[in-house]
């Protein structure tokens, strides 16, 4: 199973919030692993990326103080992530363990033993979307892709697991091409001439 979301615009509006995604989850899940690519305009004040209790309570993954954090009454933190600027994340769950690699790097930043099954995946995963306790937590910013497996991926296989984008060549870039292209045009019509 994988899951693809296009582009998602997370509002900068105050008091706005809840604007993010719910997907329903057929089976309990107790070996997965889910990723995005995302963009957030604060990252130093806490934005909940992942909600594993039905929005009930504050254990997920967050971006706080410009870093991954996994809280779970405590919290676990590690990357470090810029404002407005992308990066990818990919959390996996098996043998009753949680990783979360950070922007394709195949060493985990976080992880953690999950004996008493806190990160499931069952009923509902909630995806940029808080838990309507005291404070608002949902972020702001830009999603662009969300995977989910039934697996959990490979410390090898998470360089991979985003396709990788083709760069748009810059106005430098085009102009370059642009004159080549008119020089090789050229030479090959003054060289049919001449045949």
């Amino acid at each position: 199973m994988v899951v693809h979301v296009g582009r998602l615009e997370l509002p900068n509006v105050a008091g706005v919030g809840q604007t993010g995604l719910s997907l329903e989850i057929p089976a309990t899940l107790s070996t997965y692993s889910v990723g995005m690519v995302l963009q957030l305009s604060h990252v130093t004040a806490y934005s909940k990326l992942l909600d594993f209790s039905g929005l009930t309570s504050d254990t997920g993954l967050y971006v706080y103080n410009n870093a991954l954090n996994l809280y779970v009454g405590g919290s676990s933190s590690g990357g470090n992530i810029e404002s407005n600027t992308t990066f990818s994340f990919v959390m996996t769950r098996a043998d009753q363990t949680v990783s979360i690699y950070f922007n394709g790097n195949s060493t985990p930043v976080i992880t953690i033993a999950d004996p008493s099954s806190t990160f499931l995946l069952q009923d509902s995963l909630y995806l940029l979307l808080d838990d309507r306790s005291r404070s608002e937590y949902s972020p702001w910013g830009t999603l662009s892709h969300v995977r989910i497996w039934d697996t959990a991926l490979s410390p090898a296989e998470i360089p991979n697991a985003f396709p990788t984008a083709v760069p748009e060549p810059g106005v430098c870039g085009l102009l370059m091409a642009t004159v080549l292209g008119g020089v090789a045009l050229r030479r090959i019509r003054r060289n049919t001439r001449k045949a």
